[in-house]
């Protein structure tokens, strides 16, 4: 590869390297290279010390992704946006498979906890996807309006839904029988995650509140306060004692998940923060914006300790162990090593 050659796709961001360089990451011919300031092409050393990694087909045929989403064992990504679904490989940077079957937008993507299922929200529905056939095994129906959010039991046994239409959908995950529904008032139902535990379901909602509801009994357990904007993205910490949450309002909010409190906040963002999760050890948090940056969080401090900045709206973030994967509404899949 020499110099003479055209940079496509050029990601506008930088990233310092240990050492100090300032590193330009780049798409050349869709091969994954690293030029420094000068733009002169680094060295396969340099690359692996800089730790970002880029996953990405030609922006000409990708999608703007709305949910990204790691297998239990962190061998795939699933991606959803457009009327897509994709698999890929995260070793080889490949896409595996693809699930194109949707009639309407893919907003959210989750794996089954053994990895053999993915069951994604499109239209009104929930489609459960065999990963190895790559075929429909079940249309999950119930919803009258786009369903935003969908989130597998950590047991396996259940699967919500979230919609448009202010409902939660609990359905049976092996026969697809519909076993509850919980109702807002008022308020698209836009994220959705089950506590460690599969006791509790968390709902980020547009009326500007989180619910947590009781998955046994149907009821609303507490209602938590403090966001001034549609909430997009809400996550349980790995213990099962906290909440974080992400809103239209720039705001990220951690929040004592028994007490019903928020603990902190902070203004993190310099537009809407699209997505929040947090690492497996719960100290950190990431977060994706509109403002097309991912940035790193103390989870007990709320202090930014990582900031990587792109050319596109950041949708979805989520980690495993160390490694955060991001979508964007460029239709990237990104994946970041931020402490490597």
């Amino acid at each position: 590869m020499n110099k003479d050659e055209t940079i496509e796709d050029s990601l506008k961001g930088t990233i310092s390297s240990e050492r100090g360089e300032r590193i330009d990451v780049a798409k050349i011919y869709n091969k994954l290279i690293a030029i420094d300031e000068n733009h002169e092409y680094v060295n396969q050393k340099l690359w692996e010390l800089v730790k970002i990694r880029y996953i990405w087909k030609s922006r000409g045929i990708m999608e703007s992704l709305s949910s990204v989403a790691w297998s239990p064992d962190g061998k795939y990504i699933a991606s959803g946006g457009g009327h897509l679904v994709r698999i890929w490989n995260v070793e080889t940077g490949e896409e595996e498979k693809r699930f194109e079957e949707h009639e309407s937008i893919v907003y959210s993507v989750a794996w089954s906890p053994d990895g053999k299922y993915i069951a994604s929200a499109s239209g009104h529905l929930v489609r459960i996807w065999n990963v190895e056939t790559r075929m429909e095994e079940k249309r999950l129906e119930g919803h009258n309006e786009s369903v935003f959010s969908v989130a597998w039991s950590p047991d396996g046994r259940y699967i919500a839904g979230g919609s448009h239409d202010s409902v939660i959908i609990l359905w049976n995950a092996k026969n697809g029988r519909k076993i509850m529904e919980m109702r807002n008032p008022k308020g698209e139902v836009l994220d959705l995650d089950w506590d460690p535990n599969g006791e509790y379901l968390a709902s980020s909602l547009s009326s500007r509140v989180i619910k947590i509801w009781n998955v046994e009994t149907g009821e609303e357990e507490k209602i938590l306060r403090g966001h001034v904007r549609p909430i997009f993205s809400v996550t349980w910490s790995p213990d099962g004692k906290y909440l974080a949450s992400g809103s239209h309002d720039r705001t990220i909010r951690v929040w004592d998940a028994e007490a019903g409190q928020q603990i902190n906040m902070v203004r993190g963002h310099h537009d809407w923060v699209y997505s929040v999760d947090w690492d497996p050890t719960g100290k950190y948090l990431a977060s994706g914006s509109f403002d097309t940056t991912v940035k790193v969080w103390r989870a007990d401090t709320i202090d930014v300790v990582k900031i990587f900045t792109f050319d596109s709206i950041v949708r979805s973030v989520a980690w495993f162990k160390d490694i955060i994967v991001a979508g964007f509404a460029g239709g990237d899949v990104v994946l970041i090593a931020p402490f490597k």
